[in-house]
């Protein structure tokens, strides 16, 4: 995250409107159940104009949540593209500065994943930073003082709770983390092969190689398919 402050800086209104926003959000949430609450008990006392009240109030909070929702999508998806864009420029100024040696160590393949596959995957993490990763610290804190105020007396279980959280989260994400690395490689692997066959493709036909290649592509994509698998199940824990 360090090497995207420069682009950051660059957006910081677009970045107070989208955290306003998404504190907006994770505070409606929060806040709905504790109405719910109230709604019922006031239902069990026949309490007629706290129900009316309370479900006014409910209805807002839910349109005020939506709003919300929608202006941190548009400013988080502002964040990201320009956050992309000047990436991706930056990396092609850097692409034009290459001496020959520098040219000749890096393949066209990789060069071709960082500015397009690599720029994309930023876009997305940038993103998912100021959509769900904003949003989780507060509704962390939020949801774990109110189940204090609501269930003092087992403060202890929720304490653990939250730790063993925090504990899965972290082991899915350093694992995901590995999984993404690998990824980046296999998808270099394929775009490489492609671009070989591609351009070698009257070499491959003259020594009639068209089963080989084949299989060599099919082996890089089902590794990839796989690891695909496995990121989306990892990402669902």
């Amino acid at each position: 995250m360090k090497a995207l402050g420069p682009y950051f800086k660059t957006q910081k209104l677009n970045i107070f409107w989208s955290v306003l926003s998404i504190a907006i959000v994770a505070f409606a949430t929060l806040w709905q159940p504790h109405l719910l609450q109230q709604v019922l008990e006031a239902i069990l006392k026949k309490d007629s104009d706290t129900v009316f009240k309370n479900g006014v109030i409910l209805v807002v909070l839910g349109v005020i949540g939506v709003i919300a929702g929608v202006i941190n999508t548009i400013y988080s998806a502002k964040i990201a593209l320009n956050v992309a864009t000047d990436m991706r420029a930056d990396l092609y100024k850097k692409i034009q500065t290459f001496s020959f040696g520098n040219i000749e160590q890096f393949s066209a393949s990789n060069l071709v994943v960082r500015m397009t596959n690599d720029i994309n995957q930023v876009q997305q993490i940038v993103m998912a930073l100021f959509q769900q990763l904003t949003r989780i610290p507060i509704l962390f804190i939020g949801s774990f003082i109110l189940a204090i105020m609501t269930l003092p007396s087992l403060w202890w279980i929720i304490i653990v709770m939250m730790v063993l959280i925090v504990l899965v989260s972290a082991f899915s994400f350093t694992r995901m983390g590995r999984y993404f690395g690998t990824m980046q490689e296999l998808i270099e692997r394929v775009n490489t092969l492609a671009r070989e066959n591609l351009m070698g493709i009257r070499v491959v036909k003259s020594f009639v190689q068209e089963n080989n290649q084949i299989d060599q592509f099919a082996k890089s994509s089902d590794e990839m398919r796989d690891l695909s698998i496995k990121l989306v199940t990892c990402s669902r824990f």
